[in-house]
C-alpha cells in the first residue's frame, strides 16, 4: 500500500467487478506536458490503495509505452488510478492509456 495521500490523479477508472491487470500502455501529450515520476494503483473500496506500478520514466508523447504490471499473488481490483507526482510543463497529462 501507498503511505502517501494524493487527492489528485491523472485518471481514475471503476470497473463493474474487478479486474487483474496484467498490462499498461500510455502515451503523454504532444506539448512535451508529461508525467516525469508517477504511479499506478489498485483499490477494492476506493479509500485503501495498493501501489501496482511506480516509474520514473517520463511518459512522452509521441510515443506509446508499455509496463508490465507484476503482482505477487495476482489481485483484481475494482477500482484503478494513475496519478503524476512530478511532470513537465503547468498541466502534465496523457493523450492514450490501454489496460490489459
Amino acid at each position: 500500500m501507498s503511505g502517501l495521500q494524493e487527492t489528485c490523479c491523472l485518471i481514475k477508472i471503476q470497473c463493474p467487478f474487478p479486474i487483474f491487470i496484467s498490462k499498461l500502455q500510455v502515451r503523454g501529450r504532444t506539448n512535451g506536458n508529461n508525467p516525469t515520476f508517477w504511479r499506478l494503483e489498485g483499490s477494492n473500496d476506493d479509500s485503501v490503495w495498493d501501489t501496482l506500478l511506480s516509474s520514473n520514466q517520463e511518459i512522452v508523447g509521441t510515443d506509446i509505452s508499455e509496463y508490465n504490471v507484476i503482482q505477487k499473488p495476482p489481485v483484481s481490483h475494482k477500482f484503478y488510478k494513475i496519478f503524476y507526482i512530478k511532470g513537465n510543463g503547468t498541466n502534465p497529462g496523457l493523450s492514450y492509456i490501454q489496460f490489459f
